[in-house]
């Protein structure tokens, strides 16, 4: 019984050690940072994951951007497209577009 126990708690102890000691989380324009974006987060969450080269790209509807919100912005590289679309100060919408050139 004893053993068991001693077990469980180094499974807990390496599962903790695991998740402290894990890198953390590169910010970038990758279609794996872009699932991480969930509605309502605020455009400095967005950014600390997507990366400070985000812009503002419109602040009035127009229908043929692919996102709607009260303010657009785009992050972009040479491989791919984020757009998200804010309302409030909080995502309301999100595309990923793969760069096709």
């Amino acid at each position: 019984m004893r053993w068991v126990s001693l077990a469980i708690a180094a499974t807990g102890l390496c599962a903790v050690l695991a998740v402290w000691l894990a890198p953390p989380p590169v910010p970038g324009v990758t279609e794996g940072n872009f699932d991480k974006v969930t509605g309502g987060m605020t455009l400095e969450e967005v950014s600390a994951l997507l990366g400070s080269e985000g812009r503002e790209v419109k602040t009035a509807r127009e229908p043929e951007l692919p996102v709607y919100g009260e303010v657009i912005w785009v992050w972009s590289n040479l491989e791919a497209w984020i757009w998200i679309g804010f309302s409030q100060g909080r995502v309301v919408s999100k595309r990923f577009f793969v760069n096709m050139l």
